[in-house]
């Protein structure tokens, strides 16, 4: 948990930013990659609009490249 004085910066990616970043997949293959736990969870932002947290997705993106080095 974070305290009141800690500040945090986070700026959320939409699909498209999430395409223009590398990520190959179309919307369905990500919806069941957040399903199936392998893929960062969106928050929703507003009523219509949901956001990948960018550094949630930088994580993942190294650790695909990880996982490729350690094989």
């Amino acid at each position: 948990m974070m305290d009141n004085n800690s500040k945090r910066s986070v700026r959320f990616l939409t699909f498209p930013e999430l395409r223009s970043r590398g990520v190959p997949f179309c919307r369905d293959y990500v919806r069941m990659l957040v399903r199936e736990g392998k893929f960062p969870r969106p928050v929703q932002i507003s009523a219509k609009r949901i956001g990948w947290i960018e550094a949630e997705i930088t994580a993942w993106a190294e650790a695909r490249v990880a996982e490729r080095d350690a094989a």
